[in-house]
Formats: structure tokens, sequence, C-alpha cells
């Protein structure tokens, strides 16, 4: 087993917050358009949610960004990563929210 580490969790809440937002993002366009993107392909993700919400799609596509990086690499994310991941997934969580009340959930 590798090991790493621990910062002060900078990377373990930005790799949280790239979930949440993927999952928001699943929400929203499941409310909207009744289904969501399946598979790896992330750009395929950002351009169905854009499809909804042009605004909303460029939330993911901040996370995304941020994804390997805090997943993976020795670099540790700055703490101008961290508070932009956060605010990408609120917002994203927030919208998915609406749209799931707005579908009748």
């Amino acid at each position: 087993m590798r090991t790493r580490r621990c910062d002060n969790g900078g990377d373990t809440y930005v790799a949280l917050c790239v979930l949440a937002g993927i999952a928001a993002s699943d929400v929203i366009c499941c409310a909207s358009l009744g289904e969501y993107p399946k598979g790896d392909n992330h750009a395929e993700a950002v351009r169905m949610l854009r499809t909804v919400d042009n605004e909303a799609a460029k939330h993911p596509s901040v996370l995304l960004g941020m994804k390997t990086r805090s997943e993976y690499s020795h670099s540790r994310m700055t703490a101008d990563e961290v508070r932009k991941s956060g605010r990408a997934a609120e917002a994203l969580v927030k919208l998915a929210r609406r749209a799931h009340a707005a579908a009748g959930g």
C-alpha cells in the first residue's frame, strides 16, 4: 500500500468537492433531461450539463481541472484552489437541490 503524508486536508477536501460536483451535475441532468452521462468521459458530462445550464457548466470544468492533482499528485493544492473547489461544489449542489425539487423530488 502506498501512503501519503497528510497536509491540512486540502487535497482530500478538493477530491471530495470533485465527487460532489460530479454527482450534483448528474442530478441536474437527470432532473432536467431525464438522463445523465455515464462513463469516464467528463468532457461529455460537461457538454450535457451545458445544454441544461450553460453557466453551471463552468463549475464541473473548474473541479475536473483539479481532479488528478488532488487525488494522485504529490504536489499540494493551494489555499486558493481549495476555496475555488468549495465554491464550485457548493454552487452545483445548490443547483442540484433546486432541479431535484422542481422535478418533484
